[in-house]
């Protein structure tokens, strides 16, 4: 039952991809005949590409890459420190205007 389904997905995928070339690129042809010929290929193609075997097997550096992160310890402190930082950086970088509305860049601090 299993390969049936599988069989049937990978039919309705080629269907798909054959249609929409179809959709794109023949539907507003005069030439009847070839677009016939076209649609009838379409639905024998999508029936016998699912059988052909095919495995495909990542290669390359992304295939043996292995990312290992160092666990992080989340505690009330460090998130406590984390939001003060953040709201004395936010004071810190916000300009300052002046009487006359233009801002003054002797307030701005770069971090």
């Amino acid at each position: 039952m299993k390969i049936l389904l599988m069989y049937l997905f990978e039919s309705t995928i080629c269907v798909s991809a054959l249609y929409s070339i179809y959709w794109f690129f023949l539907k507003r042809d005069t030439f009847f005949q070839m677009n016939r010929f076209y649609l009838l290929s379409m639905v024998l193609f999508s029936f016998l590409i699912p059988l052909m075997p095919f495995h495909w097997t990542p290669t390359g550096p992304s295939a043996s890459m292995l990312i290992l992160l160092e666990p992080a310890l989340i505690t009330p402190a460090k998130v406590e420190q984390s939001m003060l930082k953040q709201s004395w950086h936010k004071k810190a970088c916000r300009p300052s205007l002046n009487m006359n509305g233009s801002t003054s860049g002797s307030s701005i601090v770069s971090i």
